[in-house]
């Protein structure tokens, strides 16, 4: 295979023996300059090679998007934020958990789809120590819908509440195809077993929902967030869908683990998924 222009002048810099004695800094600044004194390398790469190198530039900007998350997590959790905890609404996890996570999520955004399961395999690997609590920030009046569904089931039982949770995430695309997404979003809530589906049709039309998913909506806009999934864990905030390796970091940290939550976020890991935000 033809190595990429830009990445075989890149890699001209770092002669055998050079590249341990240079920090993250002086590479960059090595490169910086190359690239200022031979602007032509950029533009015969693109001429030769132009996938190669979007490939490159996309790779780069998603582990820098990757450290900067990790940096800004570590940092928060000296100084987290305080959501409202409201004891009374759905609850997954035990409640003396020592990890909170409180998730802002949309029931049609796929990232927070990906979330969701991220979120049920990392309480899976470490039973009693979280507690999840769901927040609703709706792009759309389905999303509404189903944030107001999600608390209605809790009056009955939180534990069925949960379980249209994932079931609703698990079939977004079937409510998004749907001719009627709010239909399809009852249609899962009355399939979970043990739904009294009268008292859901009464409970919906309870004032206390619609204050449920307001509330939540205000509470995400006056931390400044821009989009769809968040994440607070004990009040540190991660944007967007990160992957597993990295929650496992995040909550081995927490729990006072020193050998977790150190390694630096490589660019192999780095898939966080920021690009629903500001959609």
């Amino acid at each position: 295979m033809k190595k990429p222009l830009l990445a075989a002048a890149l890699a001209a810099l770092l002669l055998p023996g050079c590249a341990a004695q240079l920090s993250d800094q002086e590479l960059d600044q090595r490169i910086q300059k190359t690239l200022r004194e031979n602007p032509e390398i950029v533009l015969q790469a693109l001429e030769n090679d132009s996938i190669a190198v979007l490939e490159l530039a996309e790779a780069g900007s998603k582990a820098r998007r990757a450290r900067d998350a990790e940096k800004r997590f570590y940092e928060k959790l000296a100084d987290p934020l305080d959501p409202t905890i409201d004891l009374q609404r759905p609850m997954l996890g035990d409640a003396q958990a020592p990890v909170t996570v409180v998730a802002y999520t949309d029931f049609l955004c796929a990232y927070c789809a990906k979330g969701a399961k991220n979120m049920k395999e990392l309480m899976r690997r470490h039973p009693g120590k979280i507690r999840y609590m769901a927040k609703h920030v709706p792009m759309s009046e389905t999303g509404e819908f189903g944030g107001r569904l999600f608390e209605a089931l809790g009056f009955q039982d939180p534990a069925l509440a949960w379980e249209f949770y994932m079931l609703a995430f698990e079939h977004q695309d079937e409510v998004r195809n749907a001719e009627d997404q709010q239909a399809k979003l009852l249609e899962y809530a009355t399939q979970v077993e043990g739904v009294d589906a009268v008292r859901l049709a009464q409970d919906l039309s309870d004032e206390r929902l619609s204050g449920f998913v307001r509330d939540d909506f205000l509470e995400f806009q006056s931390y400044g967030f821009r989009g769809v999934p968040v994440y607070l864990y004990n009040g540190a905030p991660l944007e967007g869908s990160m992957p597993l390796e990295f929650l496992e970091k995040a909550v081995a940290r927490i729990l006072g683990d020193a050998t977790s939550g150190q390694d630096e976020f490589t660019a192999e890991e780095a898939g966080a998924c920021l690009d629903c935000l500001d959609k």
